[in-house]
């Protein structure tokens, strides 16, 4: 069996979704814009929908849909509680949708 390692050097380090940029005296510098980019890229295709606060008839999600909105859902939580406090309210609406989420939730 070959064990493999991996060395990072230099200034600049990424980590779990995080840089970390050591490159500066005495400070360091931690952004997630990898990350957010990331997600941005993965989840957004269209902006909300106009009547996204009015509730109206949907077909509810097949389970496998409904898990993969509850994971979005959770992921975008986990990314506005550390980079992006704006976009709580978003998230915090659409958490109320995670337990019975429709085709206009999944939009």
């Amino acid at each position: 069996m070959i064990n493999i390692v991996n060395v990072t050097r230099g200034l600049v380090h990424s980590y779990i979704g995080m840089t970390l940029d050591f490159s500066m005296p005495d400070k360091v510098t931690t952004t997630m814009e990898g990350y957010v980019k990331d997600i941005i890229n993965k989840y957004v295709a269209t902006p909300a929908l106009d009547y996204l606060f009015h509730l109206r008839e949907s077909p509810p999600l097949q389970q496998t849909d409904a898990d993969e909105f509850h994971s979005r859902v959770a992921t975008l939580i986990y990314l506005s509680k550390r980079v992006r406090p704006d976009a709580l309210t978003l998230c915090s609406f659409m958490s109320t949708s995670v337990l019975s989420s429709t085709e206009d939730d999944w939009c």
